[in-house]
């Protein structure tokens, strides 16, 4: 059965990498109201990810499954950590090996996935029914992590390098499943009632999300700031995990105009490189905003990084797919790739 192919996630995949570059390129605004949103960014990855991963029936070999994942993720992270160790941009010595291409806390999102793939296989492979059940308690083990052991006296807690984000992670994947199994129950295509849906309802929607995105940011200054308790500092997540929730829905609200839109080159064309590279622009941002991080100009860092950053992932993501492509003519192979 062909899959299909919805054009709300392509958007919302490359909303989460335009969030994420952004953020990574902060040191290169002057104007501090620019800067921030890859938390954002990384939640809708962890959700477009849950959405894009749920099956009706999942594979019965978890082995199967997972290394083929992993090395569509590593593949893309051993070329560029090789290529920034030849040229020192990175420093690679035999301890770190591990941390640079196995576990690569520099870049957090390989780290945190690869991890979070193995209880998301297990709870789609034996308890894709009960996905509200397990999302329920997951929020019950958070507040009960964060009430009895977490670190409350300053603010922290969307940190992406503590496992607390974990929490918020998984649930983004769990709840990309939910709304994928939402889309099935509607018989996979966009029903009438959406595409005949006049335009209010999706202005709505999005009103909602823009609301949402106000108070997320303004929650995270009043926090860092101390104008509120730290103690409290878990409605942050609880504001911005809503935000991505809303958003999902007012993406998904103008699927059928999405849709439409792939006549319309200038538009789509874009928004799919971005979608298609997310991965390799993830990859590529952290190495190349070093490398700019000692010209002068703010302005033509900021410029010379989009463009340095659009080039290299396009020819990394070229690379790895003729790479998996000579790979999987491979018999022994196939079955991994």
């Amino acid at each position: 059965m062909q899959k299909k192919t919805f054009a709300f996630i392509v958007f919302l995949r490359a909303l989460a990498a335009i969030l994420i570059t952004n953020t990574h390129l902060c040191e290169f605004y002057s104007v501090k109201i620019f800067r921030g949103g890859g938390v954002l960014g990384d939640i809708l990855f962890f959700a477009v990810s849950g959405f894009c991963l749920w099956r009706p029936e999942m594979e019965s070999s978890f082995k199967h499954w997972y290394i083929k994942r992993a090395i569509r993720c590593l593949l893309p992270l051993w070329i560029v950590t090789s290529i920034c160790g030849v040229l020192r941009i990175y420093v690679i010595t035999p301890s770190s090996l591990f941390y640079h291409y196995v576990f690569p806390t520099e870049y957090h999102f390989i780290s945190s996935i690869m991890i979070l793939y193995i209880p998301f296989y297990f709870i789609m492979k034996f308890l894709k029914g009960k996905l509200w059940l397990i999302f329920a308690l997951l929020l019950v083990i958070y507040f009960a992590v964060y009430f009895s052991c977490y670190d409350k006296s300053y603010y922290h807690i969307d940190n992406v390098h503590e496992p607390m984000i974990w929490f918020l992670f998984m649930q983004s994947m769990i709840a990309g499943a939910l709304f994928r199994e939402q889309t099935i129950r509607m018989g996979d295509h966009v029903s009438n009632t959406y595409v005949s849906t006049p335009i209010t309802p999706a202005i709505c929607n999005f009103a909602v999300a823009g609301i949402l995105a106000v108070v997320y940011a303004l929650s995270k200054v009043y926090f860092v700031r101390g104008w509120l308790p730290p103690r409290f500092q878990f409605l942050n997540q609880i504001v911005i995990y809503l935000l991505c929730l809303s958003l999902f829905r007012a993406f998904f609200g103008i699927e059928a105009f999405l849709s439409r839109c792939k006549m319309h080159k200038m538009i789509t064309q874009p928004i799919s490189f971005i979608a298609e590279c997310t991965l390799e622009i993830y990859l590529v941002q952290v190495p190349i905003i070093l490398v700019l991080s000692n010209y002068r100009s703010l302005r033509l860092r900021w410029l010379i990084g989009v463009v340095a950053i659009s080039i290299v992932a396009y020819i990394l993501h070229r690379i790895c797919g003729v790479v998996l492509h000579q790979v999987g003519k491979l018999h022994c192979l196939q079955k991994w790739i």
